[in-house]
């Protein structure tokens, strides 16, 4: 009962910062602002300025292994990203991580995406239902939905409960992360374009992507908003 008040709590508390018509009522007085400068905006959450000023350009790498993937990130960890990242994931502000997702999708990585459906990084039960809510799913989200592509269930690519990967070095995590993903029937015979929020050592995109191919995942390109350079 105490996780379900919680989880009603956040959600309500985020439902405040965020909910559009709050927005919808300060653009039409003129009062919406830019999350960065607070420069009057209309019709999204950033100005122009603001938005062309952002740290453009992540990681384009390719994985090693068996199972090769191509990984990307829209944008590298610094400021104001890394700040907004945290927001979205640590702060209940879920219209955030809407905002990023969107910018994700209006500049896709230069791949060829053709049949490819969306899967969102899991986070482990108990650390979503603490939360409220899985900042890799809202951000895939309106990828999908700009791209046109189809969104999996969140039961998918499911994730075991394990440390916080923000707490250790790039051996241990490999070594949390084992064995922690399981993929459903359902990405069999699928590309999966992979969406999670930073992309650090690759750990989490390396473990997640062998759980998918196990599961008969023809293809997987990981996504990141951002990548730490």
């Amino acid at each position: 009962m105490a996780h379900f008040c919680r989880l009603l709590s956040r959600l309500w508390e985020a439902w405040k910062l965020d909910n559009w018509w709050k927005n919808v009522r300060f653009e039409a007085a003129g009062l919406a602002r830019c999350l960065l400068c607070l420069g009057p905006v209309k019709g999204r959450r950033l100005c122009a300025g603001c938005e062309r000023d952002l740290p453009w350009g992540g990681l384009q790498v390719r994985l090693s292994g068996r199972n090769q993937i191509k990984r990307f990130a829209s944008f590298s960890y610094t400021f104001p990203i890394r700040q907004l990242i945290g927001q979205a994931k640590f702060s209940d502000r879920v219209g955030i991580a809407t905002l990023l997702g969107g910018l994700m999708g209006e500049h896709p990585p230069q791949v060829d995406l053709t049949g490819f459906v969306v899967c969102a990084v899991p986070i482990a039960y108990a650390r979503h239902l603490t939360r409220g809510y899985n900042q890799a799913f809202l951000l895939a989200e309106p990828v999908a939905r700009q791209l046109g592509l189809a969104l999996l269930p969140t039961n998918s690519l499911r994730r075991v409960h394990t440390r916080p990967q923000r707490q250790l070095g790039r051996r241990a995590r490999y070594r949390n992360l084992r064995g922690a993903f399981y993929a459903s029937g359902a990405v069999a015979g699928q590309k999966i374009l992979l969406i999670d929020d930073v992309l650090t050592t690759g750990a989490t995109f390396y473990c997640a992507s062998r759980a998918l191919f196990s599961a008969g995942a023809i293809d997987v390109v990981a996504w990141a908003c951002a990548s730490v350079d």
